[in-house]
């Protein structure tokens, strides 16, 4: 099984209100602390079960394509079940659906790259002995740092990378 964690608001769009629910994504309403509770819970579930799920850890979408900083909630799933991240960067969003608008452009190339290696917790929490704080931060800074190689760096560049 795998869920995705979504915009709250995706459920009250005409069919992809019915698409989110019939694909069993999470919903979460942004600034609503009660919807991120229910949502990490949720959320939990899917992963204690042996689930995937996706995360987008900036909470919402950039308009000009760059990274957010990412909020805590992907860390705080990750050291709470202890489940490894696999980093994902997307490049070329923002191209196919501008944000304030509905054209859409079919044609937009869109890559998606996926890490060569998961991130665990267990690791971290090891590397900083116990301290989980320290093993968070180091971990949200590797989350970070993998994105952003990910959703920068030139397709050719990931593939040669790749085969080294």
């Amino acid at each position: 099984d795998m869920a995705f964690v979504a915009m709250s608001e995706l459920w009250k769009w005409p069919i992809v209100g019915l698409i989110v629910w019939l694909l069993g994504y999470i919903p979460i309403k942004r600034g609503d602390e009660k919807s991120a509770k229910r949502m990490m819970k949720r959320s939990r579930r899917v992963l204690w079960a042996l689930g995937l799920l996706g995360i987008f850890p900036e909470g919402k979408c950039s308009k000009d394509g760059k990274l957010l900083p990412f909020k805590p909630g992907t860390t705080n799933l990750a050291f709470d079940t202890m489940t490894p991240v696999l980093t994902v960067g997307i490049q070329g969003t923002e191209k196919v659906w501008p944000i304030g608008t509905w054209k859409i452009d079919r044609r937009a190339p869109v890559t998606v790259a996926f890490a060569a290696q998961l991130l665990d917790p267990r690791a971290f929490l090891a590397e900083y002995n116990g301290d989980i704080t320290a093993a968070k931060a180091a971990f949200t800074q590797a989350m970070w740092d993998s994105v952003v190689y990910l959703s920068t760096t030139d397709v050719e560049e990931l593939k040669l990378a790749l085969t080294a």
